[in-house]
């Protein structure tokens, strides 16, 4: 029973780490990394924010780094 209950204290301790790193991104790093986790598409996301599809996928891309070094920097606190 203990088990069961410590992946979910796990999960949610991984959930709150990873708002907590978007917290610290820039206001339409935010925006924009929030549309992806609501499953929005690049051209949702681009009509939105007001650039193009494909400079919508470098951000992501850009910003998907940013929260790793985020998030690996935490760990290592």
């Amino acid at each position: 029973m203990l088990l069961l209950q410590k992946p979910k204290t796990q999960k949610n301790n991984n959930y709150s780490e990873l708002y907590n790193a978007i917290g610290k991104l820039k206001k339409i790093d935010r925006l924009i990394i929030m549309m992806v986790l609501e499953n929005q598409d690049y051209d949702s996301i681009s009509e939105v924010i007001g650039i193009k599809p494909i400079n919508v996928r470098v951000k992501i891309h850009r910003i998907k780094k940013r929260l790793e070094t985020l998030l690996k920097n935490n760990k290592n606190e």
